[in-house]
């Protein structure tokens, strides 16, 4: 590994830390303009070195950035930043968001920094498009979900505050009405639920030319597949019973622990084929071709 990659990952993440630092202080000390700056003005320049960090990699590697826990990590915020960034000049009231995405992303990318795997071939058994397909829908989804658990969070915070009629002061005030947050929502949910539709079919695809089952009822399935029909069950919540509210927060907050377990909880789940550690190692013979 050459010294730009841990000089633009130090560079990116000071670059983050600064923006959170920000957005506390902006909650801590009632200054909402110091939200705005960190979500427009730091975290920008953090996207970019960021984009820089897995530009080295694919440099690094010879292959764009999808092998093991490091550059999955590495994608995966990237992903979560830039649409996150891109809500935001979208829809600028969703800045607030920031208080729940950025310290996430901050900790995700220091468990990936512990993960730093080192620069290597990729095994010519995981060199298929599907994969690197079913990757990107799968980080896709999972950051398009984050913002939209974020928002639930702003959400109930707003809710909180005005049922005990409190003054909305600094970034609480910042904060747009309930049903904003719905609106805002609601295509953000569409969207992740394409993706993740998106996600069981490529993995389908590539599951049944790697090990010749389309489905085998694997952890990181059965949690994708929970997903995909928890925020169903928000689509149609809202769309055809007409929720709205703290009740689709809950539901969009629940729901993220599906996607979650899919990302994170096959670190704890040794029985399951994701575990992509040693990519080539103890892997059942292809039934058909690449």
């Amino acid at each position: 590994m050459t010294v730009y990659q841990p000089f633009s990952f130090w560079t990116m993440v000071v670059r983050y830390l600064t923006a959170t630092f920000m957005v506390f202080a902006s909650v801590a000390w009632r200054r909402p303009e110091w939200l705005g700056r960190a979500v427009r003005a730091v975290m920008p320049f953090g996207l970019v070195v960021h984009a820089l960090t897995l530009g080295v990699r694919w440099w690094e590697a010879g292959h764009f950035p999808y092998v093991g826990n490091y550059e999955g990590v590495l994608f995966g915020t990237f992903v979560t930043v830039a649409f996150f960034l891109a809500l935001v000049y979208a829809r600028p009231e969703a800045a607030a968001g920031a208080v729940a995405v950025l310290p996430l992303v901050i900790v995700t990318l220091g468990w990936g920094l512990t993960h730093m795997d080192p620069v290597g071939p990729v095994t010519p058994v995981y060199q298929s498009p599907w994969l690197i397909t079913h990757f990107t829908f799968s980080w896709t989804t999972y950051a398009v979900y984050l913002v939209v658990a974020s928002l639930a969070i702003a959400q109930l915070l707003r809710a909180r505050a005005d049922r005990t009629g409190r003054e909305l002061r600094g970034p609480l005030a910042q904060i747009p009405s309930s049903e904003r947050i719905d609106e805002i929502s609601l295509p953000l949910v569409g969207f992740g639920f394409l993706n993740n539709a998106l996600l069981l079919v490529t993995g389908a695809i590539w599951a049944n030319r790697l090990w010749g089952q389309y489905w085998g009822w694997d952890p990181v399935e059965t949690w994708s597949l929970l997903t995909w029909l928890g925020y169903g069950f928000y689509l149609h919540a809202r769309l055809t019973l007409g929720w709205r509210g703290k009740r689709l927060a809950w539901i969009a907050i629940v729901a993220l622990f599906g996607i979650s377990m899919a990302t994170w909880g096959v670190q704890f789940a040794p029985n399951t084929y994701h575990l992509f550690k040693s990519l080539g190692e103890n892997v059942p013979t292809m039934s058909r071709p690449q």
